[in-house]
């Protein structure tokens, strides 16, 4: 199982049951962001800049917030960017 890294700086929009944008929030050091006081309906939530090195996560989270449900979690894990070696042998007759 791969160790989760908490990541600062994921920068996220918040928006309401209509797709308005109601704020911007970023994750802080211990890689979290909280919303408190929103009223009971459906939300969205999108990443809309990931943290330096990182891929945007692409995925829309739709959230209810109601009498059953008045506090939610939601999880986004970035991939890490990476690059890669491409490596040629050859062999050469000596003549």
């Amino acid at each position: 199982m791969q160790e989760k890294t908490r990541l600062s700086g994921a920068k996220f929009v918040l928006m309401d049951c209509h797709h308005e944008q109601i704020m911007c929030i970023k994750t802080d050091a211990n890689g979290e962001a909280i919303i408190d006081c929103l009223p009971f309906g459906k939300y969205y939530l999108r990443e809309v800049e990931p943290p330096q090195g990182y891929h945007r996560c692409c995925e829309e989270v739709e959230i209810v917030i109601d009498e059953n449900n008045d506090h939610r979690c939601v999880e986004f894990v970035n991939k890490r960017k990476t690059g890669s070696i491409k490596i040629i042998k050859y062999g050469v007759d000596c003549r």
